[in-house]
């Protein structure tokens, strides 16, 4: 039987600032180093980072990233909207800083596929208000707030229709291999939520189609949710930025059978069916 686990952390928010919104920003190295010890006192295949890593400036990603080099386990990251807290010009280092391989790629490991998205290339923060997809961003919120959509929000971001394109396709190849796929993006798609990915629905519309896609693991709601969307698990993890001294992170194990989180500080227990 195929089995995998893997580390969690999301909503990290370093920076060296006063408290806002109940974010204890200068609490989070701290807390990573917290998990960083118990993460690599697990046998773990990897471990991967939600996003929003850091809060209002670039010069804030060196503390965190040297922090991360201490992981034992390979680690994968995602790009959240508050990693684009930096000058126009900085932006498009923001990937490279992170050292992701590219804004959304994929890894094969154990009999699964694990998809990883960039839910912010269609957003106000990401992209400079000259460009295209700036544009694109004003008129889809504007769209979704005259039809109601309480997720239409300048603080979400949408993926391109080339991602969308992408997402479909390799869950189209994990299907004909026969792979249970995982897919981890910022941003939550389901149930209706004001942080929801701008174009979820669309998202939803390609998710629904294979019978394979055990997961959906997000961040962006530090208070965390679940749902399910048929037989897809939409897990939406606590932030760790969220407390004063609580950490918040967790560890999967899955097979072909099973879901089982084991949530570490404000962050609950789950034993979920597949």
């Amino acid at each position: 039987m195929r089995s995998i686990r893997f580390g969690v952390i999301t909503d990290l928010h370093h920076c060296n600032e006063d408290i806002f919104l109940n974010r204890y920003f200068r609490n989070t190295l701290k807390k990573v180093k917290e998990a960083v010890r118990i993460l690599n006192s697990n046998e773990l295949d990897f471990i991967v980072n939600l996003g929003d890593t850091i809060d209002r400036g670039f010069e804030n990603f060196e503390a965190v990233t040297h922090a991360f080099k201490s992981f034992k386990a390979p680690l994968y990251t995602i790009l959240g909207n508050h990693d684009f807290d930096v000058e126009d010009d900085q932006k498009k280092l923001v990937p490279q800083q992170l050292q992701l391989p590219d804004n959304y790629y994929e890894i094969n490991k154990n009999g699964f596929q694990f998809l990883f998205l960039d839910g912010n290339e269609i957003s106000t923060y990401a992209n400079i208000k000259s460009s295209a997809n700036y544009q694109k961003t004003i008129e889809l919120i504007d769209k979704l707030q005259s039809e109601g959509a309480i997720n239409g929000n300048d603080y979400n971001g949408g993926m391109s229709n080339k991602q969308l394109d992408w997402l479909e396709n390799k869950l189209s190849e994990a299907e004909k291999n026969k792979l249970l796929s995982i897919v981890f993006c910022h941003f939550p798609i389901f149930p209706d939520d004001k942080h929801n990915l701008l174009n979820n629905k669309e998202v939803i519309l390609i998710i629904t189609k294979f019978r394979h896609v055990i997961g959906w693991i997000c961040g962006h709601n530090h208070d965390g949710n679940f749902s399910r969307i048929n037989q897809c698990n939409v897990i939406n993890l606590k932030g760790l930025v969220e407390t004063e001294h609580e950490n918040a992170f967790s560890i999967f194990e899955i097979n072909e059978q099973q879901m089982k989180i084991t949530g570490f500080g404000r962050e609950i227990d789950r034993a979920l069916k597949i």
